[in-house]
């Protein structure tokens, strides 16, 4: 190998060391709950990318406590979830939330009514996210605080199988905001859930031991920042303040009451 090929495969092993170095190359890896990955992300990766196009995206979704082991494990850079399970290395930073809404099929008595309280769903046949969930976990401390029981309980996993099984009025069901586009070929509707009025904190979650790449930082600060960008998100959803305050993920999981933030209305 002459003098001059090794100067320029230095010249170019440096050049792609400053890129990385500035954010403008690598790679990306994130894991986020399936409401998120699908609704919330697309508009922040696509912005992202208008400056950032040679770096490579790897998104995981799943359940919340399967994207906080993804982070856990060094599988990922950081994660998108809601009720972290508490790992006391991990840092928990809200930068979303979401209001909880109850959905019916066309012919259920809820239809006529212009909104639904906790107390209307006693005994009411119920149809249930997974217990890994983070939507099914929200929903469940609303209805142990508020000491309701509701009636014949079916379980599904899906998103969209919850919505088919709404919208056959095999029973009601409440979801977070964020979840209802992906539900929009089901046959239901939508009505606010108040006494209290419930949202479902959504959480950067990251090891502050682990070096990120310089692009991962620089999209968790896109994420922090997002009523600043003015990233569009739907309606029922907000992004919280552009400075969060980091803490563990414990205390992020224990500062709340048992449902998230609660306004009675």
């Amino acid at each position: 190998m002459n003098a001059r090929r090794v100067l320029e495969e230095f010249d170019s092993a440096l050049s792609r060391f400053h890129l990385y170095q500035n954010g403008l190359d690598g790679i990306v890896s994130l894991a986020a709950l399936s409401s998120v990955a699908s609704i919330m992300l697309p508009t922040v990766i696509s912005e992202f990318r208008k400056t950032r196009p040679n770096v490579r995206m790897s998104v995981k979704d799943g359940f919340a406590n399967e994207v906080v082991r993804y982070v856990s494990d060094g599988h990922v850079d950081f994660g998108i979830t809601s009720f972290p399970k508490a790992k006391e290395h991990l840092v928990c930073e809200q930068i979303a939330a979401d209001i909880l809404v109850c959905i019916c099929s066309k012919s259920h008595r809820f239809a006529g009514m212009e909104m639904v309280s906790w107390n209307d769903l006693t005994g009411e046949d119920f149809v249930a996210f997974d217990p890994m969930s983070s939507i099914r976990i929200s929903v469940d401390r609303a209805l142990q605080i508020a000491e309701i029981q509701t009636g014949t309980i079916t379980e599904a996993r899906d998103i969209g199988t919850v919505a088919g099984l709404v919208s056959a009025d095999i029973g009601v069901s409440v979801v977070p905001s964020l979840v209802l586009p992906m539900m929009q070929f089901g046959d239901f509707i939508q009505k606010r859930l108040v006494n209290p009025l419930v949202e479902r904190e959504i959480c950067l979650v990251y090891d502050p031991q682990t070096t990120r790449p310089p692009a991962a930082e620089i999209l968790m600060d896109m994420l922090r920042q997002g009523a600043r960008h003015g990233f569009p998100i739907p309606n029922g959803t907000r992004w919280v303040n552009d400075d969060p305050t980091p803490i563990s993920a414990k205390q992020c999981r224990n500062r709340r009451n048992s449902v998230g933030t609660s306004t009675p209305v």
